[in-house]
């Protein structure tokens, strides 16, 4: 079977944050099939709901003092929320052995206007995008699975 980048960083990811929700005895565990789905899993922990959107990035970005969010991918998680009754939303991170957590929702943030390749996973040209910049120190912080204080 031959897979895009896209799909190929999808898996990934998916089978990465597979391992750290077993890790926390996640239940009701239910990864979206919609490739354009605003999350891609849902779950429980704890009688918390979650809807959790992941993304591979480069190890290189883990060093970055931010990391971006775009501001249309939010508003569709927000939306997502709101029709499916979820708790909680977050934004996953995964940099090689680590992965940063955003609790992200309905906060005020900072926009900026940025111009960006159309697809993060490759490339085809430029498009103007409204980015969220997020504190990495605002993140919950993973390696290989163990929560970083």
């Amino acid at each position: 079977m031959i897979t895009d980048r896209f799909s190929t960083l999808e898996i990934i990811g998916r089978e990465m944050f597979s391992k750290w929700l077993k890790s926390v005895k996640a239940k009701d565990i239910d990864f979206t099939e919609d490739k354009y789905c605003p999350v891609d899993c849902i779950f429980t922990n704890k009688g918390i709901s979650y809807g959790a959107e992941i993304k591979v990035r480069d190890e290189k970005y883990r060093a970055y003092d931010t990391h971006m969010l775009q501001e249309s991918k939010l508003k569709d998680m927000l939306q997502f929320q709101k029709d499916n009754k979820i708790d909680r939303l977050l934004y996953v991170n995964f940099f090689g052995d680590w992965m940063y957590v955003y609790v992200v929702g309905n906060e005020s943030y900072d926009i900026q206007t940025m111009s960006l390749v159309k697809t993060t996973a490759e490339s085809n040209g430029y498009t103007d995008k409204n980015i969220i910049w997020l504190d990495s120190k605002s993140a919950f912080k993973y390696f290989q699975n163990k929560l970083v204080l």
